[in-house]
């Protein structure tokens, strides 16, 4: 086989294969594509999203000293008046987290020890 050949053959090799992936890249879509395409989903099968909260001894303690927590205030996550601990705010940062959300599946994983 004289070099030519070989070249071509290559090339075409690569050529088919490229074109065989184009082709059927539109079949071998995930089963996940679903939730950002917005395809209706059957009941029972919507998405499930895990929530990791680091369950520790301090969660008592003060927190939101100056304005740091205030969009979290004025949106009406926490209470208006304080004084605020850590668990007030995880409080109120699930609730601005999670007040949108519609249509899944929600868990709290709690860390402790």
């Amino acid at each position: 086989m004289s070099d030519g050949t070989m070249k071509f053959r290559a090339k075409f090799a690569v050529l088919a294969g490229i074109t065989i992936l184009v082709l059927l890249s539109g079949i071998g879509q995930a089963d996940d594509t679903d939730v950002y395409i917005g395809n209706a989903l059957p009941p029972g099968s919507e998405p499930m999203v895990m929530f990791s909260l680091d369950w520790r001894p301090n969660l008592g303690s003060p927190a939101c000293g100056g304005n740091e927590c205030d969009f979290l205030i004025n949106g009406g996550y926490m209470a208006p008046v304080g004084p605020y601990t850590f668990f007030d705010v995880l409080r109120g940062a699930l609730r601005k987290v999670m007040e949108p959300l519609d249509g899944l599946q929600v868990g709290l994983m709690i860390n402790h020890d």
